[in-house]
């Protein structure tokens, strides 16, 4: 770890507007590029009136550039995670998206990497906890097992093999058309899993029924023993069809040992809600159904793969709890929704597993 601490030790935490502008000028950053993801925030984030004053706008400007650098955050986070208003041992709390990323590639190698990316070879694995029928399509031969799946449901959703905050998922429905049809168009589009849609509980589904309303839930897994570490409750909003925070969701930080939502659900772009925005189902307060046998199920799934931090998305059904999808890098959501860091209580376990992993290397 380590990465803010030498951040600091190298003087980044004297001068902020000197160090953001040396950095752009410098060549140290492709400015282009970053300043179209700073203004990009600021015009989500920051009211027009304040966007027009340009003393104004170049503090904030500035502001962001230098925690983007010190605190390796993306510009997006500085909003979301109040960095205005905080000071800086409070900033030093959260770990940001560059971080992240850092840390969850350290403790994964690449064979393992790739097996959660490809979502039909962690559908393979975990296929008794799916409880739905999954298939892989991505060329001219593949048809017939197409086919064979055409005719056993009537609609399906597909998603592109190494999905990415829902980006490409869709229903296809029958509706008279021409399945082989249907079929060039979902490999036109690269390798696809195409899965038998959840029917998700209606106690979930009343949030938001458009899409399946998923458990965020990450645990850590080493030498046999599965410990929860946070969890959230995400849900679709508006038109989406998924509830991925990308895709316009929003999401609430559940308390781990009851399953109570415990604080408003956040959206990307700023949003916070005590009630559904659509529906105004009550969010604060609300305890998710069955919970202990999901811990439960996180207990048994987490020990089938020795991977030592793993994000579980899991759905709700008249038949119990069921796989989704899962991953080795799943974002930190719940700092977003509870608007505080979790480096105390993640890091340890990260350190441990990098320390482990670097004494196997010699």
């Amino acid at each position: 770890m380590g990465y803010i601490d030498n951040a600091r030790k190298n003087g980044m935490g004297k001068v902020p507007a000197f160090f953001a502008t040396r950095a752009i000028t410098s060549g140290l950053i492709k400015k282009k590029k970053v300043m179209r993801e700073v203004n990009g925030a600021i015009d989500l984030f920051v009211p027009e009136k304040d966007r027009k004053d340009k003393k104004k706008l170049r503090k904030i400007q500035n502001d962001v550039l230098y925690d983007r650098f010190v605190y390796m955050i993306f510009p997006d986070e500085y909003f979301l995670y109040r960095f205005a208003d905080i000071s800086d041992a409070e900033k030093k709390t959260f770990i940001g998206e560059f971080e992240r990323r850092q840390i969850c590639d350290a403790v994964s190698d690449e064979e393992t990497k790739q097996f959660f990316k490809n979502k039909y070879k962690a559908y393979q694995a975990f296929k008794e906890y799916y409880r739905r029928e999954v298939i892989q399509v991505e060329k001219e031969e593949d048809y017939e097992t197409f086919l064979a799946f055409w005719n056993r449901h009537d609609r399906m959703i597909v998603k592109p093999i190494n999905l990415y905050k829902g980006i490409g998922v869709h229903f296809v429905e029958k509706d008279g058309r021409d399945p082989k049809e249907v079929f060039n168009e979902i490999i036109e589009g690269g390798a696809a899993v195409i899965e038998e849609p959840i029917v998700q509980s209606e106690l979930l589904g009343a949030f938001h029924p458009q899409s399946v309303n998923t458990v965020r839930l990450a645990v850590w897994n080493e030498d046999g023993k599965v410990t929860p570490l946070f969890s959230v409750l995400r849900m679709g909003r508006g038109d989406a069809i998924v509830d991925n925070g990308g895709a316009g969701g929003c999401f609430a930080t559940v308390d781990i040992k009851t399953g109570e939502l415990i604080t408003p659900a956040v959206s990307e772009d700023g949003g916070r809600f005590t009630v559904h925005p659509n529906t105004g189902k009550q969010i604060v307060g609300f305890v998710i159904p069955k919970w202990q046998e999901l811990l439960d199920m996180a207990q048994e799934i987490s020990k089938i793969i020795d991977q030592p931090y793993i994000s579980w998305d899991l759905a709700l059904t008249d038949k119990g709890w069921v796989i989704v999808e899962a991953n080795s890098t799943g974002q930190f959501l719940w700092q977003m929704s509870s608007v505080k860091g979790c480096r105390k209580e993640i890091e340890p376990y990260f350190k441990r597993a990098i320390s482990k992993r670097n004494q196997n290397k010699k």
